[in-house]
């Protein structure tokens, strides 16, 4: 919509990661959005405000829930919402649609966490699924769902994050045997898991204005290597410690 017209984000096929927290209590829900992106500035056509109640809404038993307070805050690293929504009674059957920042950036998934009282349940949010019902907040299984969501959220990096195959097919066009092979794409792998659940738990936080020319220069790097006689990577005894660190960065 309008906003897809003033922003698209550079990676195509990279994770853009929010988190909301969502509490309820008796007839009202809040929420608390951060995003680890920047949006764009309001203009005359576009607020944050505005932006924020076209793609959220809520309905408790098939009625609308008014939304009773909304702020936002955009700092240097990040952009977060955080609004509460009153409903007429105490909530039961609920309906969340959630849109937001899913007509911004492809690739986004925004990990959702409901709390009603001492139970808690987890919903993946992206840019095709913004909506889902639960009866009496989370009282249904969402394990399953959500592993299934997870499972094919990671198909969907690994086959669209280009970078990384051009770096395992670096890998491989190495011609070291199969073996040593398994061993380094293992490594890169374990590499690669470990900081992309750090960076999604905002654990560690680097630009992409760092990271990503760290990637091309790994990807230079092993491609050098394949055509050149004589270089560190083919001399070293244990490679998989050069591709464990490459694959750190990868994560990022």
């Amino acid at each position: 919509m309008l906003i897809q017209n003033i922003l698209a984000h550079p990676f195509i096929g990279e994770l853009v990661i929010a988190e909301t927290n969502a509490k309820i209590h008796e007839n009202q829900i809040s929420f608390k959005t951060k995003l680890y992106y920047l949006i764009p500035n309001e203009t005359e056509n576009f607020t944050y405000s505005d932006y924020f109640k076209q793609r959220v809404s809520i309905t408790n038993n098939g009625k609308v829930c008014e939304l009773d307070n909304l702020n936002y805050y955009k700092e240097e690293n990040y952009f977060s919402y955080e609004s509460l929504f009153e409903c007429n009674n105490n909530i039961e059957n609920l309906e969340i649609n959630y849109s937001i920042f899913a007509d911004m950036f492809k690739g986004l998934n925004n990990y959702l966490i409901l709390e009603n009282n001492n139970d808690t349940s987890s919903i993946l949010l992206s840019e095709t699924y913004t909506s889902f019902e639960t009866e009496f907040a989370p009282k249904k299984n969402q394990f399953f769902p959500t592993l299934k969501r997870f499972t094919v959220l990671g198909v969907e990096h690994i086959l669209t994050g280009y970078d990384h195959i051009l770096f395992v097919i670096a890998i491989i066009l190495s011609l070291i045997p199969f073996k040593k092979l398994i061993k380094l794409i293992t490594a890169f792998t374990i590499a690669h898991s470990l900081t992309l659940i750090l960076s999604s738990l905002n654990i560690i936080t680097l630009t992409s204005k760092i990271v990503e020319p760290l990637i091309a220069l790994s990807i230079s790097y092993m491609a050098y290597s394949n055509i050149s006689s004589k270089t560190f990577f083919k001399e070293l005894k244990h490679k998989w410690k050069v591709v464990f660190l490459f694959g750190l960065i990868h994560g990022m």
